[in-house]
């Protein structure tokens, strides 16, 4: 079993541009002589400003299987890059600084990338300064000095049918406000010529239900039945406990497979799994052997991975990782219970009564050494979340839907609790309000 979720998150990182250094011969072909840059980053003339008042038309780009409407006095000349899907020199209204923009195909989800990439950046880059802003699609903007020069580099972000993309802009800090009024515009008007990612084999007989997409191999024997029933019940305690679902343009995957062999035909690695379901949370897909009588180990696993993908597709993230495996080893729980939080069954009761709680800053290390004790501990400090002395602070802390920054929800709202306390609180709540359930839920 894999203790936690490792995120391979932006299939590119973004650096800031190198201005200049790198242009090849015949980079500049289609500007004229007199328009052609001066030095690095630098034309002799600026490109003509914008009319100020003047409403601009758009130009529809059409490249590969991407479409793109741009303002009609924005210069684009493609280059070649390697790492991004579309790329080019700009010359920018009224401006006689280059700027760059590309199109990558990245991974995670649009409403946390911003909050990663920050990260990043500031790693990478010392100095930078970052913004995040949410206002018509997430992006993150990053100012630094280039030889004493003031320069923007900003990724706006955007998901199609799952394909998640970045458009990173390169350009002087002073052309920045109106290159980003451009750019949210332009970013909106995307579209792009996909499958729904990850693809689905098209031998597979599909079936849609709601927020779920059913989707059978063709050696698949047994019914769906139990298996839309299952999703079905566990969407709805998820509903119960966390509210709406956040709107997007693709259902999540469910691929019913013959066997946790065939696992493999679709995600390499996943075939040895040690049960009938694997779930991957970023891609909003689960793989799934369907089962033909009720098994409360295997359905328990089940529900885990099924609230993690929900968890996901809610808030866009899954950090903090220990509330994360925790609300997803509350729904297995819960299944193997057969009634909600605070009622577990009597062995698992039995072992948290006598059991002393790790501080909250020690369970990673704990995870590292007794993955079986993490996970229970993040389930009972969960539980106590949910429905003990801090569960104003919790639901606070999920306000993150709203914003995708889930470390900045978590430092807001639950790192100030004193890490004994919380200790402290959870192994209280655990002796008075944990109920144990003598026989488990049965088929």
């Amino acid at each position: 079993m894999v203790r936690r979720l490792c995120v391979l998150f932006l299939g590119a990182t973004f650096a800031f541009a190198q201005e200049g250094a790198d242009r090849k011969e015949g980079d500049d072909e289609g500007i004229s002589i007199d328009d052609a840059p001066a030095g690095p980053g630098e034309r002799t003339t600026p490109f003509p400003a914008r009319e100020p008042g003047k409403e601009v038309g758009t130009v529809v780009i059409k490249s590969k299987v991407y479409t793109l409407a741009v303002p009609a006095d924005w210069v684009l000349i493609d280059e070649e890059d390697s790492d991004a899907e579309l790329t080019w020199e700009m010359l920018l209204p009224g401006s006689a600084k280059r700027a760059t923009l590309k199109l990558f195909r990245v991974g995670g989800d649009p409403r946390s990338s911003p909050y990663y990439q920050a990260g990043w950046t500031r790693e990478d880059t010392p100095g930078a300064r970052t913004e995040v802003k949410l206002d018509r699609c997430p992006r993150l903007v990053a100012f630094r000095s280039v030889d004493g020069s003031d320069r923007v580099e900003a990724s706006f972000y955007r998901s199609i049918l799952n394909n998640p993309y970045a458009f990173q802009l390169s350009c002087a800090a002073a052309d920045f406000p109106q290159a980003e009024a451009d750019m949210l515009n332009a970013v909106q008007s995307f579209t792009a010529d996909v499958e729904t990612w990850p693809a689905i084999p098209k031998e597979y007989k599909r079936s849609r239900h709601g927020i779920w997409l059913l989707a059978r191999a063709p050696d698949v024997t047994a019914p769906a039945e139990p298996i839309l029933k299952a999703l079905q019940e566990y969407e709805q305690r998820f509903l119960r406990d966390h509210g709406a679902l956040a709107e997007g343009d693709t259902p999540i995957v469910v691929l019913l497979m013959a066997s946790r062999g065939a696992f493999g035909t679709v995600e390499e690695g996943t075939a040895t799994s040690e049960f009938d379901v694997v779930g991957q949370a970023w891609e909003r897909r689960i793989l799934v052997v369907p089962f033909p009588k009720y098994d409360a180990k295997q359905q328990g696993w089940f529900a885990y991975e099924t609230r993690q993908t929900l968890w996901t597709v809610k808030y866009g993230d899954i950090r903090p990782e220990w509330i994360y495996a925790g609300e997803a080893f509350a729904a297995k729980a819960e299944e193997e219970a057969g009634a909600p939080l605070p009622s577990v069954d009597e062995e698992l009761a039995t072992w948290a009564s006598s059991h002393r709680l790790h501080r909250v800053d020690e369970l990673e290390k704990l995870g590292d050494t007794d993955p079986a004790a993490y996970y229970r501990e993040c389930l009972f400090y969960v539980a106590a979340l949910r429905g003990g002395k801090h569960q104003e602070r919790y639901r606070a802390f999920l306000d993150l839907a709203g914003t995708g920054d889930a470390l900045g929800a978590y430092e807001r709202h639950l790192a100030p609790i004193d890490q004994e306390d919380l200790r402290s609180s959870t192994q209280d709540f655990i002796s008075k309000a944990i109920k144990p359930v003598k026989q488990g839920k049965k088929g």
